[in-house]
């Protein structure tokens, strides 16, 4: 994404590996994995690239035994319209929140408890 706003060429050599390398990234259910799991967050990261690319979930190209990206990070969402998180990627997002000078240790454990991540019943 950050090369095509850059101004790199969807068609250029660069993008196209790239665009190989997503598809290799894409699990049995058509979700995308990060860390060996298909998981909502790595999902939507790469519909958002599709998006960049012009393409659809929905192309060809990007189904799995008919199944789209969409349709498994659709599978995610809960009744309040946030979407499930697969093992760490919760843990993994605020990872790549740490600054790379800051100390911290890896022992610690991350606890995050459920309502911090729903999404308030009574915002529009």
């Amino acid at each position: 994404m950050a090369l095509i706003s850059a101004g790199e060429s969807p068609n250029s050599s660069a993008i196209q590996n790239a665009r190989t390398y997503l598809n290799s990234m894409q699990g049995a259910n058509a979700g995308f994995e990060s860390f060996g799991t298909e998981n909502s967050n790595t999902t939507a990261w790469a519909i958002m690239a599709l998006k960049y690319l012009n393409e659809s979930p929905k192309d060809s190209f990007w189904l799995v035994d008919g199944n789209s990206s969409d349709d498994f990070l659709l599978s995610l969402q809960d009744a309040s319209g946030g979407f499930k998180w697969i093992d760490s990627s919760v843990y993994k997002l605020l990872e790549q929140l740490i600054p790379a000078s800051a100390n911290f240790s890896s022992e610690v454990n991350t606890i995050i408890e459920n309502h911090v991540l729903s999404r308030n019943k009574y915002w529009n």
